[in-house]
């Protein structure tokens, strides 16, 4: 009887959401259209859109309601073995009837937002069979009433596409990625969104489609020419129900948008961009100097490209969540920065739920729960725990970030000042041969160029990484021998990026041919951190695999020799010998290619790289002693720390406002213990409106550090903020498995 109760409730909960009208019905929205790089309304006035992501609603992600459960088809199996299909279905029915009510478009609008991005999943709409669902546009059709009535915009974004775009568990389910390689889930989607645009085609609260989310794959392989190919299937099956609406197309993983070209030159029109930005979050560091980075370089960058095709820019989500990166007054910035330039903004998310009450720090939402919430484990919990949980969404309170609420709707923003980018070349010379080198381009869209001087040569480049299965960067090159030893200094590498490479390499396959961008290679390089990295492709077309190890800053001599299949990589040992990076086999018949390899990590940035005794012998052999361990001095200059022999935790310093200072700690690896997953960071920090804020940070895995006999020396710089700075040394986990041997906080020369 219990459970009977139960199940009426919920299934009067979601008929009771779905089958009444709104109470108020609003006029129309007027129509929205692209025109150049802005959206403006019928009248032809500039419409700045600024939102939010409905995450988690009509595409659930557990971890938004941390529920410890693969994803969304995984809680559907589950529902479905343990209470049967229909009682999942109502189930589902009940979650959606809950979570987005009127009164959370009410809450948005709190925060002077005007449109919201709707993720949501393609079986909701359409069966695997590619067969319509007889309730196929209930929730959509019940997200743009809501929206309507609210006066705000949607954004109707396919965040899970048929056969799933990537492997990731934001498509609806982990590890499929089948889009790409299956035809007929290509054609599902291409009919889906003629479906969707059938339906939506007058409707004014639609502010454009958003073909695809995150198209990334495998996370590896390079799918730009699929992307073009599917978008534009997309945008002719839109554009043939007589549908004028803003279509969207992706941006490929860290490829940005521009490789789409000029559309309107191919007839097409009406269409926008999107990226997504998570600085300081998936892979850069957590500083503030990574935010300064997105909005100094990758957002001029791409604002150059959109406004020579004429076309407008969404950020369909961003979020700093980190406090030590500026947190509410840096999520200001963002939206500010996008207003400028006419971009539409939505942030990541709306809404996250958890088992603890009321607003946190470093958080992905504006608002949450104000009450703790039962601990619900869809494998275990009771079907009534279960529902109730899920009919006490629409009714529970919530707690709003109003710290966020104020720094995005006071009228005068809060201060957030942002560190000085490293200047980077504006144009590349346009010498392409310097002593029998020669400079060639390798899949870029922007030229490169070489210089020299009596201190050796100055390499420019873009291009968008080395890495992955497919390369973009410059190669100043020669004709490999089958016997060499390739030796330069990389005296310096400008930070275009965190990631920007420049080193030696030697590369196997004819540069004339389209597949070199994929070809085998073996690489060792420096980042503009110092750190060293050995790459190596050992076969056409799979994915490069980089290993990484920290000796010290630049400048750092490296090595390459080469014996026939056989390359060894080193680097200098800090003293009159060399370490051994790495070794590798390469069995290749054809051509190969010696030289310098030099990469932004920006496809339309340049970077300079300067390169120092660069010499080629036709012998494999390494002159100089080959050592166990790097052993680099420690730094030169006035230590202004008061104990540099402190181990971890963190030390004041007065410092003058404005000028340039180095953290740098020298500290090795003990032996013993499990080292998988242990990371020692060292960071500049600041205070900044009341926070601390990492101005700089460094964090390596354990294992890249010299053992014992040896020393790695990290480093990190920053420009003061104001009269005091803070180092900080966060030790691994287990923290025996490290000593630092000595710190030092030394002003850099003007």
């Amino acid at each position: 009887m219990k459970t009977f109760a139960s199940s009426a409730a919920a299934a009067t909960l979601a008929a009771a959401f779905f089958l009444t009208p709104l109470l108020s019905a609003a006029a129309p929205l007027p129509a929205l259209r692209g025109d150049g790089a802005r959206v403006v309304d019928e009248s032809g006035k500039a419409i700045t859109l600024r939102g939010c992501n409905l995450g988690n609603w009509l595409l659930l992600e557990a971890w938004m309601q941390k529920w410890d459960i693969e994803d969304q088809q995984t809680i559907l199996r589950t529902l479905e073995q343990r209470f049967g299909k229909e009682k999942s279905q109502q189930l589902m029915e009940t979650y959606r009837a809950g979570y987005v009510t009127p009164r959370d478009f009410e809450l948005i609008k709190t925060f002077k937002f005007n449109v919201v991005r709707l993720p949501f999943e393609s079986l909701l709409l359409m069966d695997e069979s590619g067969q319509m669902r007889p309730d196929a546009f209930k929730w959509l059709d019940r997200a743009l009433e809501m929206a309507e009535n609210a006066g705000v915009y949607v954004i109707l974004d396919m965040h899970g596409a048929p056969g799933r775009q990537s492997t990731d568990q934001c498509t609806g389910e982990r590890g499929q990625n089948r889009l790409w390689s299956d035809e007929s889930c290509q054609k599902r989607m291409t009919e889906l969104w003629t479906k969707i645009a059938q339906r939506y085609r007058d409707r004014t609260v639609v502010a454009a489609y958003d073909l695809l989310n995150e198209p990334y794959a495998d996370f590896h392989t390079d799918i730009r020419s699929n992307l073009i190919d599917l978008t534009g299937r997309c945008y002719k099956a839109i554009r043939s129900t007589g549908d004028n609406h803003l279509i969207i197309f992706p941006n490929a993983l860290g490829r940005g948008v521009t490789f789409y070209g000029d559309v309107k030159a191919k007839g097409m029109k009406q269409v926008a961009f999107t990226d997504h930005y998570y600085a300081g979050l998936f892979g850069s560091p957590s500083t503030v100097a990574s935010h300064s980075a997105v909005l100094g370089r990758t957002i001029p960058e791409t604002d150059a490209y959109v406004q020579r095709v004429g076309s407008p820019m969404l950020i369909g989500e961003f979020n700093v969540v980190l406090e030590r990166c500026g947190g509410d007054a840096m999520m200001r910035r963002y939206f500010d920065e996008f207003a400028r330039r006419g971009w539409m903004g939505t942030m990541w998310s709306y809404k996250l739920l958890k088992p603890t009450a009321g607003v946190e720090s470093d958080n992905w939402y504006m608002v949450t729960n104000a009450d703790p919430l039962p601990a619900i484990d869809v494998r275990s919990s009771s079907l009534e725990d279960i529902e109730k949980y899920m009919l006490d969404l629409a009714t529970m309170p919530l707690a709003v970030d109003e710290k966020l609420r104020s720094a995005l709707t006071d009228e005068f923003a809060p201060p957030m000042p942002l560190p000085p980018l490293d200047p980077l070349p504006q144009s590349a010379p346009p010498t392409r041969a310097v002593k029998g080198w020669k400079l060639i381009d390798v899949d870029t869209d922007t030229k490169g160029g070489v210089s020299e001087s009596s201190d050796g040569l100055a390499i420019f480049a873009s291009g968008s990484d080395i890495f992955a299965t497919r390369d973009s960067f410059s190669f100043l090159q020669q004709t490999a021998p089958p016997a060499a030893t390739l030796i330069a200094s990389i005296a310096d590498l400008a930070n275009s990026d965190v990631y920007a490479k420049a080193g030696l390499m030697i590369r196997f396959g004819d540069p004339s041919s389209s597949d070199y961008a994929s070809s085998p290679f073996v690489m060792v390089h420096a980042f503009p951190d110092g750190g060293l990295g050995f790459t190596v492709r050992d076969r056409a077309g799979t994915a490069a695999v980089e290993t990484k190890r920290i000796v010290g800053p630049l400048p750092r001599r490296v090595a390459l020799v080469r014996d026939r299949s056989r390359v060894d990589a080193y680097a200098d040992d800090g003293a009159d010998g060399w370490v051994k990076l790495g070794s590798a086999e390469i069995a290749h018949a054809g051509p190969a290619q010696i030289g310098v390899a030099v990469c932004s990590h920006h496809g339309g940035l340049l970077t300079r790289a300067l390169v120092h005794d660069l010499s080629l012998a036709r012998i494999a052999r390494l002159p100089g002693n080959i050592s166990e361990h790097a052993k680099p001095a420690s730094p030169a200059g006035s230590n202004l720390l008061s104990n540099p022999q402190f181990n971890f935790g963190w030390q004041d310093a007065k410092v003058e406002s404005g000028k340039q200072y180095a953290f740098t700690i020298l500290a090795h690896r003990e032996a013993g213990g499990d080292l998988k997953g242990q990371t020692i960071s060292i960071a500049i920090e600041s205070t900044v409106n009341g926070k601390q804020v990492a101005l700089a940070e460094r964090s390596v895995d354990v294992e890249q550090l010299e053992s014992a006999g040896g020393v790695s020396l990290l480093r990190v710089s920053a420009a003061a903020v104001s009269d005091q700075m803070r180092v900080l040394i966060r030790p691994p986990t287990n923290a025996a498995c490290v000593v630092v041997e000595n710190a030092s906080l030394i002003p850099l020369p003007d």
